[in-house]
């Protein structure tokens, strides 16, 4: 998925993870470590990731320490 940089780039993100629940739903998973949940680029490509996952009723799940 595409998302606009802090710089004001267009820039490609791909989460870490698609998993799909016994259930059928799926979910994208990223895996973040902590010290990186306050950039501005890390803080937009999530909620680009969100709004993606939103249009195609899924969820968007931040694995980290916090």
């Amino acid at each position: 998925m595409e998302y606009i940089s802090e710089a004001g780039n267009k820039r490609g993100y791909r989460p870490d993870f698609l998993v799909e629940k016994v259930d059928g739903k799926k979910e994208l998973h990223e895996v973040k470590g902590t010290q990186f949940l306050d950039n501005p680029d890390t803080i937009r490509k999530h909620e680009r990731a969100k709004t993606w996952c939103r249009q195609r009723s899924m969820n968007f799940v931040v694995v980290t320490k916090r």
